[in-house]
């Protein structure tokens, strides 16, 4: 399960081709990926997850481009499944047959889960690497182990489990 956690199948960004990219847990990192993405001019659209908490100034990144278009999204609840969800709702509104997903790594496998489940089209997924120590490495892949069994009890797009199931997931990502 961790191999298939930390070495998912990914599409490739230089040949992919997609109604939108969406790119999840906006980072810095991920903006600058994206933007190096949207300028091979393969994709339209990119969407962007901004989540109130962030520590980093999204308002430049929600900003109009010249050559292509940017759209910002803000998911209720802001977790991987309140991103897949309101990109469903997002790409439904739009008319979307295919999304292309910027995220890091290890957070493939969940996110596919998610998003497979909130939008009927063509999924393509895309990471990027993020130098991780392996004490913080190991603390990823166990929370991505969580949210993935988290993931695996719900069936539908917005099956919510019960509050308490967040917990243990919370003191995983608590964890030094």
């Amino acid at each position: 399960m961790t191999l298939f956690i930390l070495n998912p199948e990914l599409d490739d960004p230089t040949t992919t081709r997609a109604d939108a990219l969406v790119v999840l847990a906006s980072a810095p990192e991920r903006f600058q990926e994206a933007e190096r993405i949207m300028g091979m001019g393969l994709i339209p659209t990119v969407v962007y997850s901004v989540v109130p908490r962030a520590r980093i100034n999204t308002a430049s990144e929600c900003q109009p481009r010249s050559t292509y278009r940017v759209l910002c999204i803000s998911p209720d609840p802001v977790t991987t499944q309140g991103e897949a969800i309101a990109l469903g709702d997002l790409a439904r509104q739009e008319g979307w047959d295919s999304v292309a997903v910027l995220t890091f790594d290890a957070h493939v496998t969940r996110s596919k889960v998610h998003v497979t489940r909130c939008f009927p089209g063509e999924v393509k997924m895309m990471a990027m690497d993020r130098p991780v120590a392996p004490r913080l490495r190991f603390r990823e892949v166990t929370h991505e182990l969580a949210g993935l069994m988290k993931a695996s009890a719900g069936w539908g797009c917005s099956d919510m489990l019960p509050d308490w199931t967040q917990r243990p997931i919370d003191i995983l990502k608590s964890t030094p």
